[in-house]
């Protein structure tokens, strides 16, 4: 019995770290594309010309997400609910700004923030393909 434990403990660890996202990962994600404004991280004064806002493409996830592995959920307390996108080459400005504020699925690769000033959610999407969600 005492070598069955072992055994178990590592079946069991094997199969919930199988289940965790993780950084380089293909994904599908489906949410609400939204554009967030975000103060400058690198702003050390009240200088208006330097405290400029960010807008950034953060998709409003629908589920959450439950587990990514490496994620910072203590610098980001909504680590699960939102992820910030990146627009790659494969979908234009103008294909992101039709999307806005409606229902949309993205496909991409997941990134997990390494402390990167201009990283504002736990967890990127490199974008890839994107498109409306069907009306339910």
């Amino acid at each position: 019995m005492s070598r069955l434990l072992p055994i178990l403990f590592i079946l069991f660890s094997f199969g919930v770290n199988s289940a965790c996202l993780k950084s380089g990962d293909y994904v599908e994600l489906y949410g609400r594309l939204v554009v967030k404004q975000f103060p400058n991280p690198l702003a050390e004064s009240d200088n208006p010309t330097e405290n400029k806002f960010y807008s950034k493409w953060m998709l409003e996830l629908d589920p959450p997400l439950t587990c990514v592995t490496d994620v910072d959920d203590e610098t980001f307390k909504n680590w699960n609910k939102e992820v910030q996108l990146f627009q790659g080459e494969k979908i234009s400005k103008d294909e992101m700004d039709k999307m806005k504020n409606k229902h949309v699925h993205f496909s991409g690769e997941l990134s997990v923030a390494a402390g990167a000033p201009f990283e504002f959610a736990a967890v990127g999407l490199d974008v890839e393909k994107a498109f409306l969600a069907p009306v339910e």
